[in-house]
């Protein structure tokens, strides 16, 4: 009886080829996968740049307030225009994000509008190039739109927390994503109540010590959304790491 001997190398080069032909669709779904997650990376670190940005560019804004005429700076109230911008783009992202989960869009739905609302309102005030006066309509519509856009981060924030409270999210590993969620809730109640200030200030009058306090809450309000900025960043940094 004749048999057949195979030779070593071509059982290894069979054995390689099939081993090759059954791993192509796994390595396709895996570069696929890893394709995915990259995106979701460069997604959170734009987000993240964003929100640090703005954060900047209204302190820089409550600052040039605070200082009236004093500064030199020919557009001052440009920062929170670009800062409201920013903020924009940082909830498009998200609403990109979470478009998926109908009840998790609606969050940063809202803080859309909620940052239009900021854009409007900051256009009034480059009407103000010179900052003449400061009680003037300009400063009553950005104040009264301001406060609005503030009213409407919190209720998202709110409905933020519940969420996290009902889907069982609030876990040892959330903590920086509950720090800068109370952070941005804390600093949206200080622009609030510092544009509830300025308006009374406007319609019944006031004391510089009164609008000293005004820009004073803003700048505090500003630096809570950097520090939130920071925590917000923190906690998508390690929930990268745990997906690598």
């Amino acid at each position: 009886m004749n048999s057949v001997v195979k030779s070593p190398n071509i059982c290894a080069a069979a054995e390689q080829y099939k081993s090759k032909n059954t791993n192509d669709p796994e390595s396709g779904i895996s570069d696929d996968s890893n394709r995915n997650q990259d995106n979701a990376i460069a997604t959170e670190a734009f987000s993240s740049l964003c929100l640090v940005l703005m954060a900047t560019f209204f302190i820089c804004g409550t600052y040039f307030l605070q200082r009236g005429t004093r500064t030199n700076l020919k557009y001052p109230f440009a920062f929170f225009v670009a800062g409201s911008v920013l903020y924009i783009v940082q909830g498009c992202l998200e609403v990109y994000k979470k478009f998926h989960d109908r009840v998790e869009r609606v969050i940063p739905i809202m803080t859309v509008i909620a940052g239009e609302l900021w854009f409007i309102a900051s256009i009034f005030l480059l009407r103000n190039l010179f900052f003449l006066s400061v009680f003037t309509n300009s400063f009553v519509i950005w104040s009264s739109l301001w406060l609005a856009g503030s009213a409407l981060n919190i209720m998202s924030i709110t409905f933020n927390f519940a969420l996290l409270i009902r889907r069982n999210k609030l876990t040892t590993r959330s903590v920086f994503l509950v720090a800068s969620l109370v952070l941005s809730w804390l600093a949206n109640i200080l622009f609030l109540i510092g544009c509830a200030i300025f308006i009374k200030i406007h319609h019944q009058g006031g004391t510089l010590v009164e609008y000293d306090s005004f820009c004073k809450l803003l700048i505090a309000a500003s630096v809570m959304l950097l520090l939130h900025s920071v925590c917000y960043t923190w906690h998508h940094l390690n929930v990268d790491k745990r997906q690598l």
